[in-house]
């Protein structure tokens, strides 16, 4: 029998508790995880990939039908929509409805515990009948390791001169192009898919790892906070959020702040700001290249990840002339390849790395080994 993964997601620790207590004990159904607010749904529901979530519409920072739309547009999961609604539920239901919820269940009030289990029936019916119509669009993914020839196979979808340019960097048996003899800085970008992928690629990061790295993810205010937390307690190497003015430190690594826009500054400190620069997204990987640039030259690994779109591509291309190092993750582990795909057709990647592997490659260019979490004799 298939277990059906739920999340619950509410400001509530009553409400959530009550829902646990109704769905437990049964063989089809486990509950995973608990979000107190829409923005930690969001990142549990990409760490965890329930096949349905059960969210609150009202919560704080971030609330219930804002959540379950970036969950939507992320993942595709199914979301249920706890309407706690005395007077007029019907605004709820419709908002549930015009933002994606593939179902609701209305609770005239939540305060007392025999009122909310009287929904048990209803929401049992109501998970069981969203998780067999789960038009998720995370789907673990297949890892291949760079030599694989299908992964060269994978590319017939790029233009035809960029072949043999693809086929370069996967071959082994040719010389890769050369790291800068002094790597001071490494920097990240990543969108759709992001949290997923770094859960499994910050946590092989060692301790000791040389030189500062920089995270861009493309996420809303309140998000990476969250996100920065989470990582840090599956890391050994130190994972905090950009705050202004912090100074840039080997052996840790620091996450763009949602919603503000992140450069460093010319005495190595980061630098965050509301300012525009004319692009549409905030971050944005194109600004702090640039102004990694300025500051390190050519001595920076940049590494593109899964994500829609092209930011950060015209900054690459920049870093790429100054002599820095640049690797793209591969088609088969990226939830969207976008981002990856839009340098790789600019032809301006070193290399081109599964997510399974991306860590060691990154530590290679700094002279260590990644961490296996899997093999204690590391190091």
């Amino acid at each position: 029998m298939k277990t059906i993964r739920v999340l619950v997601a509410d400001e509530s620790v009553f409400v959530r508790q009550q829902i646990t207590k109704m769905l437990s004990g049964r063989a089809d159904i486990t509950i995973i995880g608990g979000a107190s607010n829409g923005g930690e749904a969001v990142v549990k529901v990409l760490d965890l990939l329930p096949n349905v979530v059960v969210m609150g519409c009202k919560m704080p920072l971030m609330n219930g039908f804002e959540a379950m739309k970036k969950i939507i547009e992320l993942t595709g999961i199914p979301v249920i929509m706890l309407i706690i609604n005395s007077k007029k539920p019907e605004n709820d239901i419709e908002e549930a409805r015009s933002n994606g919820a593939s179902d609701w269940v209305v609770l005239k009030s939540a305060f007392i515990s025999n009122v909310l289990l009287t929904i048990k029936v209803e929401l049992i019916d109501k998970i069981l009948k969203v998780s067999e119509h789960n038009t998720s669009k995370i789907i673990k993914p297949t890892i291949h390791e760079i030599s694989n020839p299908k992964v060269a196979d994978s590319t017939n979808n790029l233009p035809p001169e960029n072949d043999e340019y693809i086929k370069s960097i996967i071959n082994k048996d040719l010389i890769k192009q050369r790291v800068p003899k002094i790597v001071e800085i490494v920097v990240i970008g990543v969108s759709t898919g992001g949290p997923m992928a770094l859960h499994q690629l910050v946590p092989k990061l060692p301790a000791n790892f040389p030189v500062p790295i920089v995270i861009v993810q493309h996420m809303p205010a309140h998000f990476t906070a969250t996100l920065a937390i989470r990582l840090n307690e599956m890391s050994d190497i130190q994972v905090t959020e950009a705050v202004n003015g912090m100074n840039l430190s080997a052996g840790s690594v620091y996450l763009a702040k949602g919603g503000k826009q992140i450069q460093v500054t010319k005495d190595r400190k980061i630098r965050l700001s509301d300012d525009d620069f004319n692009v549409i997204y905030k971050p944005s990987i194109d600004v702090l290249v640039n102004s990694i640039i300025d500051v390190y030259g050519g001595n920076v690994v940049g590494v593109m990840m899964t994500g829609l779109g092209n930011d950060g591509v015209l900054a690459l291309k920049r870093l790429h002339r100054k002599g820095g190092y640049i690797i793209a993750q591969d088609e088969q582990s990226s939830i969207v390849f976008g981002m990856p795909k839009a340098v790789i057709d600019a032809q301006i990647v070193n290399e081109i790395s599964s997510l399974k592997d991306l860590a060691e490659t990154i530590c290679l260019c700094v002279g260590i080994h990644a961490f296996n979490p899997e093999n204690e004799n590391n190091f």
